[in-house]
């Protein structure tokens, strides 16, 4: 049995074990990347597994600058971005660009954690749940309807095919734009039932606690939480999930 690789896999880990154990193509690039080892887990399952960051690096996978401003001159299978959704300023023109970068019915693949309405976390400038990060996405263009996602224990996870929703008037634009009509015309995209006052933080969709990796070593992977996860080549291992609390005032009609 090979060594066992000692990896720091500190946010994002339920989205990259599951993209890993199912690769969605041959390339892959990790916006916002870090100091983390999420590339020796990608790199084992992706042909060309790319990441970026604002540093400099002597890597020749690593793409160094503002992924708003860089031109990267090429499109990727999957478009993972673990944590930097709440650092944006302008959270539509961002999940804009990753799509931009996504090649057509590739997947997007974005985790933010959980939402903090009574604190203020520095560099965090929005808060999320399952169903706000939906929505978001849907307004960015992009159908969710057969979305995967996690309400993990510290995180909130989405896989989503690169499928684009149809131009409804001026709907992209503005959320404030059409309300009348807006629940009827999107709540297709959706992979819960959407409407006003729905609940936004529900539990996991499509996304079982099992995962099972054909990965090359066994893996100690270091993750939130000062957890631990022990990975033995094809050998199945659970990662338990958060459940929702349904608040006093949802109801389901």
């Amino acid at each position: 049995m090979p060594d066992t690789q000692d990896l720091n896999i500190r946010n994002g880990l339920e989205a990259a074990l599951r993209i890993c154990e199912a690769p969605l193509g041959r390339s892959l690039i990790d916006v916002g990347a870090g100091t983390t080892d999420h590339g020796v887990l990608f790199r084992q399952f992706y042909a060309e597994a790319f990441s970026n960051d604002l540093l400099e690096r002597e890597d020749p996978f690593h793409i160094t600058g503002d992924i708003l401003t860089t031109d990267l001159g090429r499109k990727f299978d999957v478009v993972y971005a673990s944590n930097i959704l709440e650092h944006q300023k302008n959270v539509g023109h961002f999940l804009e660009r990753l799509i931009d970068l996504c090649a057509d019915d590739g997947h997007l693949v974005v985790i933010v954690p959980h939402q903090h309405l009574h604190k203020l976390l520095f560099g965090h400038l929005t808060s999320w749940t399952v169903g706000i990060l939906v929505y978001n996405l849907v307004m960015a263009g992009i159908d969710c309807s057969e979305a995967r996602l996690c309400r993990g224990r510290h995180e909130i996870s989405i896989i989503v095919r690169n499928r684009k929703t149809e131009q409804i008037g001026d709907i992209a634009r503005s959320a404030a734009v059409g309300l009348h009509w807006e629940a009827d015309d999107l709540k297709k995209y959706f992979p819960f039932d959407f409407f006003q006052g729905c609940t936004a933080d529900m539990d996991s969709i499509g996304w079982p606690e099992s995962y099972k990796l054909a990965c090359k070593a066994p893996m100690k992977i270091h993750t939130m939480g000062d957890d631990i996860v022990d990975i033995k080549p094809g050998v199945p291992f659970e990662i338990p999930q958060a459940k929702a609390k349904e608040p006093w005032w949802y109801k389901a009609s």
